[in-house]
């Protein structure tokens, strides 16, 4: 998770999310990006006293991808799981994707399904993305097949694939799951474990033009 200035409110409810999870053998490392919120930040120190499961990592805000970039490397697990700071995961997402992985050694990278929240957390809907690997290489042509935060993939492909390219500020998950999907199959599974607030200070709100740029 890379954390920067985020609702404190909408960050503890992110962070409670993954220390709650059935499934409980992981590390949690946590990049704060720069924040200059103190209540922010305090909420971070208080949870990594409460959880040895937690590291952080403080740096200069580098934006996005190299955060990812750097958490990643910081990383002692095999399979790297992604959350964003203002959303939230069920309690068995973890569980269910390491299972499916488990169950499925062919597949590099996995997703989930997102239900779309309002910003006090109301669901609105559950998205429609691909599931299948052919459907999901097919439909890369024209959208992003995958949510960003939703993901889990096996982090030695992640290396083989080049990483998150750190000249591309917004899209960077887009740009690696093309690279990615080339490697092996990724898929999405039918299950809504995952919960994304659309906000207007979200990144692909804020950045809308540059995604589209990106996108090309």
């Amino acid at each position: 998770m890379s954390v920067y200035n985020e609702d404190p409110l909408w960050l503890k409810q992110s962070i409670q999310s993954i220390l709650d999870q059935t499934f409980e053998d992981f590390e949690f490392i946590i990049v704060d990006d720069g924040s200059t919120n103190e209540e922010n930040i305090k909420f971070i120190d208080k949870f990594k006293k409460l959880d040895s499961r937690i590291q952080v990592f403080r740096r200069k805000n580098y934006g996005l991808t190299k955060s990812l970039n750097y958490a990643i490397s910081k990383s002692s697990g095999d399979i790297i799981f992604r959350q964003d700071s203002d959303d939230w995961s069920h309690k068995k997402r973890l569980q269910t994707q390491i299972s499916y992985l488990n169950n499925n050694a062919n597949i590099i990278l996995l997703g989930l399904r997102p239900v779309f929240c309002q910003k006090d957390g109301k669901p609105l809907w559950i998205s429609k993305l691909p599931l299948m690997h052919q459907d999901i290489v097919d439909s890369l042509k024209h959208m992003n097949p995958f949510c960003h935060g939703s993901v889990c993939f096996r982090k030695d492909l992640f290396y083989k694939a080049g990483k998150y390219d750190e000249n591309i500020p917004v899209c960077q998950d887009y740009d690696l799951f093309w690279r990615i999907s080339n490697l092996g199959k990724v898929e999405n599974i039918d299950e809504p474990f995952y919960f994304l607030r659309k906000t207007g200070l979200s990144l692909s709100y804020v950045k809308a033009l540059d995604q589209i740029f990106y996108d090309q």
